[in-house]
């Protein structure tokens, strides 16, 4: 599976690309690529085309991912309150 990379900048350094492929998402989240398509087949993870590659912007799997834990932090009040009354 494939890791999101840092991109080389002209001044020697490294920026974090603006947009990765299905295949750099699944090996980021651990998931399988088909995975990553259901979740845009759904619309939970919104993409493009550039060319002729399906991306998404970092910024949205980033929003999809702090969603991901919000839902989870909430999740896991809803328990805690139910197993104290």
């Amino acid at each position: 599976m494939h890791g999101i990379k840092e991109v080389a900048t002209p001044d020697g350094g490294t920026v974090e690309p603006l947009c990765v492929t299905v295949p750099e998402i699944a090996g980021h989240l651990r998931v399988t690529e088909r995975f990553v398509w259901t979740l845009i087949a759904r619309g939970d993870l919104e993409s493009l085309i550039v060319g002729k590659r399906r991306v998404v912007l970092m910024a949205t799997l980033k929003a999809y991912v702090d969603q991901l834990q919000d839902e989870e932090r909430q999740l896991r009040k809803q328990v805690a309150k139910a197993g104290a009354s």
